[in-house]
């Protein structure tokens, strides 16, 4: 990521839980900010479950060394390392527990990027976010 995806986002996005046969579409929007040497990644989203309207947050930092993405959650903890190609496509994996978390984040223009992350482990999902530039920025 490069200061040219600095600014506010709109987020589309889809969980499906493959065991349960369910999905969930959550919409919201997302900020990058520069703060010292770090992208700070901030997220708002609201979405449906059990008839009940929820909101949730997120955020981590966004650092570089030698050409590789470092994302740490908002405590400082090890998120993801990645390296994009020549492509702005990139891949990483985490885990958490039980479960791996394999990340394929494509920077597809100024505009527009996405993330997809396939879990397996005790969990199986596939949640696919997906960012569009908002007006405002």
């Amino acid at each position: 990521m490069t200061e040219a995806y600095l600014g506010g986002w709109s987020i589309a996005r889809s969980i499906v839980d493959f065991d349960r046969n369910d999905a969930i579409d959550c919409a919201g929007e997302a900020t990058l900010q520069a703060l010292d040497r770090s992208i700070v990644y901030a997220e708002r989203v609201r979405f449906e479950l059990a008839n009940k309207l929820i909101h949730a947050t997120r955020s981590y930092h966004f650092t570089t060394s030698d050409g590789a993405i470092v994302a740490t959650f908002s405590d400082g903890a090890p998120f993801f390392t990645l390296r994009l190609d020549a492509g702005g496509i990139g891949r990483a994996f985490h885990q958490c527990g039980g479960d791996r978390y394999a990340l394929t984040l494509e920077l597809r223009e100024p505009d527009r990027w996405q993330t997809c992350w396939d879990v397996s482990g005790t969990k199986r999902l596939r949640i696919t976010s997906a960012y569009r530039r908002s007006r405002q920025s």
